[in-house]
């Protein structure tokens, strides 16, 4: 039986900011859960972890936390993406390279003795292996391939240091409407990934149906409705919204570390 625990996670984001908060939305609507108290922390920008500067710093803000919330230290600091929080230097070289790695080491893994999970792209012309120098396979623990078809996301495993590998895993896009309309009134959607097996596609397929046909049922019942009927629906959608929006805890890295 897997061990479950509540853990703090950091993310060190350096792009998508704008679509994070319908992802979290999207979470929070699918699984009836509210994000708003979560061990999570997001960082404001990105950090450049080839610079020792860069390093020092995001550990300091990580610090401050840690030290303002009674010593509780992260289980997970993910750094999204590499690209992003590699500033000026060079991918492919292996002295560079070498230095993120390292700097990861001293200043984030070993110091709080946490996984770091790093999000990283693959090749252009070889969507077999991850870009840049070698010396970042070589330092990993365990390495995951992401690759999506569709709606669908495979997970295959391509590196376990000191396990046996296991096996791929499969996911599907779930689309989840959110508790709002954009300007136009027209709804808006994000999505959560669930887990595909032939079972859960079928659970995954009437969701879907059950969503479509209460979308239809909403347009049908505001063409009958009137304006003052309207209006008050628009409040109850702006304070369902409210609820459920998820107020990211954020992060500061300083100006001199980025």
């Amino acid at each position: 039986m897997a061990y479950i625990r509540s853990a703090i996670c950091y993310k060190i984001a350096g792009e998508g900011f704008n679509g994070l908060s319908r992802r979290f939305m999207a979470w929070q609507s699918f699984y009836g859960y509210n994000l708003r108290n979560a061990p999570l922390y997001i960082s404001q920008c990105s950090a450049a972890l080839t610079s020792l500067a860069s390093a020092r710093a995001v550990s300091d803000s990580i610090e401050k936390i840690v030290s303002d919330t009674g010593g509780v230290t992260p289980s997970m600091i993910v750094i999204d993406t590499l690209a992003r929080n590699f500033g000026p230097a060079d991918e492919n070289s292996t002295r560079e390279m070498s230095s993120f790695i390292g700097h990861i080491d001293e200043y984030l893994r070993s110091k709080y003795r946490c996984n770091v999970l790093i999000v990283h792209h693959t090749c252009v012309g070889s969507k077999d292996r991850a870009r840049g120098n070698s010396a970042l396979k070589g330092a990993l623990d365990a390495e995951y391939a992401v690759v999506k078809a569709d709606d669908e996301i495979k997970i295959t495993p391509k590196k376990m240091k000191d396990a046996d590998e296991p096996d791929e895993m499969n996911f599907q896009f779930g689309s989840v409407r959110l508790p709002f309309n954009d300007e136009e009134g027209e709804p808006q959607y994000s999505c959560v990934l669930q887990y595909l097996d032939k079972a859960n596609a079928l659970k995954i397929k009437q969701q879907e149906n059950r969503e479509h046909i209460r979308e239809q049922g909403r347009l049908q019942a505001e063409i009958r409705i009137g304006e003052k009927q309207k209006r008050v629906i628009q409040t109850l959608e702006r304070l369902i919204l409210d609820s459920q929006v998820f107020n990211a805890r954020v992060f500061d890295i300083p100006a001199n570390g980025t």
